[in-house]
């Protein structure tokens, strides 16, 4: 069964897309392709239990099997001039952020083919697999003017982390670099 066309449209949002349901006798399969947009996300701030601002877009491609659990996604979220009532966060999200993966759940466990967050001087990327058996993820952080947060920081910092092993043992790593830091306190 395929819906094609589906679209809801109101006063400042939107959402259009398709959707497949598939394997009716094998294990249901849904496929869909999806995307939404919402021109005030104050219209939300109720729902979210805070004040929430700015405009936001979702895309969703990708697949669900009911039976098997398993799920293949590429999802994107950008976001302009986004608030959460958090004063530095709100800061940073100032202009343009942006947010992609690509992930892939199955037997084996959550593959984070990638993941990255774009929002000012922040660049953060993700990839690898978790694993109750044997995880294996590696991370990058770069953000060259914490100044985006907020007048009383400064400098950049820099940091790549890894998370390796079983669940019960995990061995996580992490490698930070401050250049020029400061949080406004006296020294």
């Amino acid at each position: 069964m395929q819906l094609n066309g589906l679209s809801v449209d109101g006063q400042g949002y939107n959402a259009k897309g398709e959707l497949t349901v598939d394997g009716l006798e094998s294990g249901v399969e849904l496929v869909a392709d999806l995307s939404a947009e919402v021109a005030d996300l104050s219209r939300l701030s109720g729902l979210a239990g805070r004040d929430l601002g700015g405009a936001g877009r979702v895309t969703v491609k990708g697949s669900y099997q009911l039976l098997s659990g398993i799920a293949d996604a590429e999802v994107s979220v950008a976001g302009r001039d986004l608030t959460a009532s958090v004063t530095e966060l709100d800061n940073l999200m100032k202009g343009d952020t942006r947010f992609a993966a690509s992930i892939r759940r199955d037997e084996a466990g959550t593959n984070i083919r990638s993941a990255s967050l774009n929002a000012q001087t922040l660049t953060a990327t993700a990839e690898g697999l978790i694993s109750s058996t044997n995880s294996d993820i590696r991370a990058k952080l770069a953000f060259t003017d914490l100044s985006a947060l907020g007048g009383k920081y400064s400098g950049g910092l820099t940091a790549e982390a890894t998370i390796k092993g079983p669940a019960e043992a995990r061995e996580i790593a992490l490698t930070p670099t401050g250049n020029g830091l400061g949080i406004g306190q006296a020294d």
